[in-house]
Formats: C-alpha cells, structure tokens, sequence
C-alpha cells in the first residue's frame, strides 16, 4: 500500500470539497447579484478551458508517457494563460469586486477544477 499516493487523493479530495465551500460562504457576504453572475461566467469558462487543456494537453502527454512535473506547470501555464486571454474586462472587474486577487481566484479555480475532473475520471 502506497501511503504517498492514498495521501495524495485524500488531499485533492478535501481541496476539491474545500474550495467551492469556501467561495460559496465568500459569496454569501456579496450582495451584488450582477457581480455574482459575472463571477460564475467566469468560473464556467475555467471549467472549460480546464477540460479542453486536459483532452488536447493533459491527455496526449499522458498517452507519450510524458506527464511529468515539467509537463504538469506547463499545462497549468497554458490554462491560466488561456483563461486569461478569454476573460474579458466585466468579467475581470466582477472578480475583483468579489475576490480582491485575480491571481489567487484563478490558480484556486483551476486547481479545484483540475481536482474534480480527476475525481471524475477516477471515481
């Protein structure tokens, strides 16, 4: 039994539970409806870009038997650089009003994405 491994899912388990709970409670505390749709326009399209990174990045590598950390940063790279480039300025200005760091939002949601797909995959 590989205890690194039964850690590691445990972990990505409790991180994939996590984060939506915790911006649902930060969501609570907003009032703006408008900000709020924004928000979640925002959050779909990281779930897409998420998806499309992992069936023409994330897959293909996985097949050469190349997915390895190097690989891993890239493709979280090409997703936050893709997710950048489609989010636009309302739905910039709504994250900020809401979550104060860009950054941290979008390294936080493609990470809780990236967890739930795998959970998705791997039962």
């Amino acid at each position: 039994m590989d205890w690194n491994k039964i850690l590691m899912c445990l972990m990505e388990a409790v991180i994939s539970l996590a984060v939506p709970f915790l911006f649902a409670l930060l969501r609570s505390k907003i009032k703006n409806e408008t900000a709020l749709k924004l928000v979640a326009q925002a959050e779909e399209l990281v779930k897409q870009t998420v998806w499309a990174v992992e069936q023409t990045i994330v897959k293909p590598a996985k097949e050469l038997e190349v997915w390895d950390d190097e690989a891993k940063a890239q493709a979280f790279a090409a997703c936050k650089d893709q997710v950048l480039d489609l989010l636009n300025e309302n739905l910039l200005d709504a994250i900020q009003l809401v979550y104060s760091d860009l950054d941290t939002w979008l390294d936080a949601q493609i990470e809780g994405q990236v967890n739930r797909l795998s959970l998705e995959q791997h039962g």
